[in-house]
């Protein structure tokens, strides 16, 4: 048993974008290493879901995808046509199907490439993700105890099959990882990177910046249809100084920050981290960034506006005219307005725009 696969499963919001990014770009150095990387395809934003639809196949009305046997065994016949003695694949859609890969451990050698990120930081970024792509239109909640996360899935994963499948890596920031993302997972390969090497630098599908998520969550509400993903993408390219931001309060805060130290804790029993004290300290070190409440105030809605009206009038007139044709809240209508104006195309009397600019007024104070 010579050929390896090494299956790459995020799981979320731990730098996948950056590492399938790489990884795509640089097949053609993979491979001349004796790494088999299939191609797969990036979005405006570099963006990707990796290997997924190579032989997963997404189920009629749900998100949940199912894995196809014969496409992946035509995946086995290409790979070992190659020449390459490894296979490696990326997706973040592979970490609910780690019984399914192991359904070939007597013909490959088999590893799964994890990294593990503290919960109280996981949390937000993914309610952050939900919001992004996923219609979310509530708050995050403040619970007094952690949901249930991929630490969890992690540590029932590795109490059922042998810890030797596994490979947990900690993922936080430059203090954590020895190098950089990329240089750590190509250790998990035996490999340096190619001469001439330099870190990414810039980051890719990074969580919205505060007013974005705000925005973002309230136009949520009118079943965008094909225009979420085009104002997803368009958001993307959004800069603003509210990037650090927190939307917990500071006893929720310490509170999910303490139970991760004991997930991590727990993890660490049962499989090595690597990094593992790095990681500890980092989370130890951690602290909140500056806590805002939840609501799309009206400086962040007009700066969200002026920023679509700039990258793309076009899908910014489509947004005003997709939500005007949708049943409206009081407050809706004023949110609307404000875009109408934006656009030069506000319908409002004078009297009621008088009043509008009124409650906008009261409400910035």
């Amino acid at each position: 048993m010579n050929k390896k696969l090494y299956i790459h499963v995020g799981p979320p919001k731990t730098g996948t974008s950056v590492i399938q990014f790489w990884l795509s770009t640089h097949a053609s150095w993979l491979r001349s290493q004796g790494v088999y990387y299939p191609q797969h395809e990036l979005d405006s934003n570099s963006v990707s879901s990796g290997h997924r639809a190579l032989f997963l196949e997404r189920l009629s009305q749900t998100t949940r995808t199912q894995f196809n046997h014969a496409k992946f065994q035509q995946l086995l016949t290409e790979f070992n046509e190659t020449g390459c003695n490894n296979l490696l694949l990326s997706s973040e859609f592979f970490f609910y199907q780690i019984p399914e890969f192991l359904k070939y451990r007597e013909q490959y050698n088999i590893q799964f490439i994890a990294y593990v990120r503290a919960d109280f930081e996981l949390i937000e970024s993914l309610y952050n993700q939900s919001v992004k792509r996923n219609g979310q239109v509530l708050p995050l909640p403040h619970r007094s105890q952690l949901p249930k996360s991929y630490l969890d899935e992690l540590i029932d994963s590795i109490s059922i099959y042998s810890e030797c499948t596994f490979n947990l890596r900690a993922y936080g920031d430059s203090t954590v990882f020895r190098t950089d993302i990329i240089t750590d997972l190509l250790t998990c390969l035996d490999l340096e990177p190619p001469t001439g090497y330099t870190p990414q630098s810039e980051k890719i599908n990074s969580s919205y910046s505060f007013e974005c998520l705000e925005f973002k969550r309230w136009v949520n509400k009118f079943d965008l249809g094909d225009l979420d993903r085009r104002i997803d993408q368009c958001l993307q390219g959004f800069k603003s100084n509210s990037q650090a931001y927190s939307l917990l309060p500071a006893n929720t805060y310490q509170c999910y920050k303490e139970q991760s130290l004991e997930k991590i804790m727990a993890l660490q029993a049962l499989a090595p981290i690597e990094n593992y004290e790095n990681l500890i300290n980092y989370v130890k070190a951690k602290n909140r960034a500056s806590y805002i409440h939840q609501e799309l105030y009206p400086d962040h809605l007009t700066k969200v506006g002026k920023y679509l009206l700039e990258a793309d009038k076009a899908l910014l007139s489509e947004l005003v005219t997709h939500i005007g044709s949708k049943e409206l809240s009081d407050l809706d209508v004023q949110y609307l307005e404000l875009l109408r104006q934006l656009l030069g195309t506000d319908t409002l009397p004078e009297q009621k725009r008088l009043w509008l600019s009124k409650l906008m007024r009261k409400m910035r104070e």
